[in-house]
């Protein structure tokens, strides 16, 4: 649970990061404009790579990833004989 709470967290942090970088952009001052933009959006790149690698281990982590058990089932001839196969064996 704390875990997708970070993952929400991250994804938010990244959304006003591009945000402000957009608000960047559209200051008059050149200083302002490109190196805010900049910044924010060199940041925002970066949190999306941590977003997609805590995804990628948020999955990892929940994957199942126990073996099959290997059943088998002893028959008798007799129950072979009643569902209708050949009792051959």
């Amino acid at each position: 649970m704390l875990n997708i709470l970070g993952l929400v967290a991250l994804i938010v942090a990244a959304a006003l990061l591009v945000w402000s970088s957009v608000r960047a952009l559209r200051n008059e001052d050149r200083l302002l404009k490109w190196g805010g933009a900049g910044s924010a959006g060199l940041l925002a790149a970066m949190v999306f790579v941590v977003i997609v690698l805590m995804s990628a281990g948020l999955l990892k982590l929940t994957a199942r990833t126990a073996a099959t058990p290997n059943l088998k089932v002893a028959g008798t001839p007799d129950q072979i004989q009643r569902r209708g196969l050949t009792a051959d064996v």
